[in-house]
């Protein structure tokens, strides 16, 4: 293998219809068994906030850096870094960043593909 090229993708805005201030790009966009599986990095800038809404998806969050305050169900708590959180498919579902800092995380999209027929 030659590891002498790297890769730069292209931050773009996500989601814009339902963020403010969020970039990133796909890392995995593929297969795996049963499952469909997309893997996300974000950037989520002082004041950005991914408004409230639900998925016909499973989430995983995994923060790299920093903390978000999530809604979950209209309850509130703070995931901070290295922590994981899982959002079932149809479950209300929000976060934002109060911190005057860049957040950074991983989301994992986990679509069944009996729902993609």
């Amino acid at each position: 293998m030659n590891y002498q090229e790297l890769i730069v993708p292209e931050k773009t805005k996500q989601r814009p219809d339902v963020t403010e201030l969020i970039t990133g790009f796909s890392i995995l966009n593929g297969l795996n068994g049963i499952y469909d599986l997309k893997i996300i990095y974000s950037e989520v800038e002082q004041n950005g906030i991914f408004r409230l809404h639900t998925d016909n998806y499973d989430h995983i969050f995994f923060i790299t850096y920093g903390k978000l305050l999530f809604n979950v169900d209209n309850k509130e708590f703070e995931i901070t870094s290295g922590q994981i959180l899982n959002i079932r498919e149809g479950q209300i579902h929000g976060y934002r960043n109060t911190t005057d800092e860049t957040v950074t995380l991983l989301t994992i999209n986990i679509f069944r593909k009996d729902l993609l027929k």
